[in-house]
Parts: C-alpha cells; sequence; structure tokens
C-alpha cells in the first residue's frame, strides 16, 4: 500500500513538472513571438533610415565592378546591432557575408549595371517581401513557431527566422 501512495505521489509530481515545463515553454514561445513582432515594427522604421547614402555599403569601384564599402558597412551592422534585436552570432556571419562578397567580387569583376544576386533581397529579411512584411504590420502579420520550437520562427510563411535563447536572431537562412 505504501508502494502504491509512493507511486501515486512520484507520479504527481511528475506530471505538474510536465506542466510547469510546458507553460514555461509556451510562455517562452510567446515572448519570442512578441519579441519578434517587436524587432520587425524596429526594422520596419529602421528601414528608411538604412536607405541612406552613409549605409549604402554596395558601390561602384573606378571599373564600374561591385565593391562593398567597409565603412558603409560598419555602420549598417552597428545599427543591427545597436537594436539588440541580433545575437553576436549573426552579427558576425553578417560580417563575413560582406567580406565573401567583396572577395567574389573582386575575382569575378561583376558589373555594377546590375544588382548581384547574393544582394537581390532584403538581407536582414532574407527576403524580397521586406515591402509586403511591413505593410501588413502590427496586426495582420502571421508569425508562428513550427513544432512547437519557439526557436524557429516563420513570418508569413516565407521568412524564417532562427532565434537563441533569449529570442535574438541567430540567422535568417541566408546569413
Amino acid at each position: 500500500m505504501k508502494n502504491i501512495k509512493l507511486l501515486f505521489i512520484l507520479s504527481l509530481i511528475i506530471s505538474l513538472g510536465a506542466v510547469t515545463i510546458y507553460k514555461t515553454t509556451q510562455t517562452q514561445k510567446l515572448d519570442c513571438i512578441q519579441n519578434t513582432k517587436d524587432f520587425l515594427s524596429w526594422y520596419k522604421q529602421s528601414s528608411k533610415e538604412l536607405e541612406k547614402k552613409e549605409y549604402n555599403y554596395l558601390v561602384a569601384d573606378s571599373d564600374n565592378n561591385f565593391k562593398i564599402d567597409f565603412d558603409a558597412e560598419r555602420k549598417y551592422v552597428d545599427l543591427l546591432q545597436k537594436s539588440g534585436y541580433f545575437s553576436d552570432v549573426f552579427i558576425d556571419n553578417m560580417e563575413n557575408y560582406f567580406k565573401k562578397a567583396d572577395i567574389g567580387f573582386r575575382e569575378n569583376k561583376e558589373s555594377a549595371d546590375n544588382t548581384p544576386g547574393d544582394f537581390n533581397f532584403d538581407l536582414v529579411l532574407a527576403s524580397q517581401e521586406a515591402e509586403y512584411i511591413f505593410g501588413r504590420l502590427p496586426d495582420q502579420i502571421k508569425i508562428e513557431t513550427k513544432n512547437s520550437d519557439r526557436k524557429n520562427i516563420f513570418v508569413e510563411d516565407n521568412v524564417n527566422l532562427i532565434l537563441d535563447d533569449q529570442c535574438k536572431i541567430v540567422s535568417n537562412g541566408t546569413i
């Protein structure tokens, strides 16, 4: 009889622990979704600033081939970093993306007459749908997680953001 009581108490404790973990996970999931909404609102506002010449990291050299203006790139990345929405991993990967692109531009002598493939989309969202997403903010935007994973956020089914434990962006699938 004591074993049955002990087994009952033990199973009750385990069940309560599972409910607590589930509630914590659900709360964290909602926090990450809200943080993603906040990020998108910030990014919509900041995108106007990022269009200014001082952030224009993609420029033509004297032979009319693309190159990266690393002073502008640094300002661009600094603005992203100061927002608090991006992890150090994302920032490092973004900087490496620019360095690799610059090497590719020099090796391939890519003409500045057309936008290069590595830059024909919004780098932060890894999407050509940034304006569509911005237009749906704040109430019509669809943000969800898949498979109960709060770290894998989908925005409008075409943007996939990977988040860390603090709900900061680690990756967008491209960077």
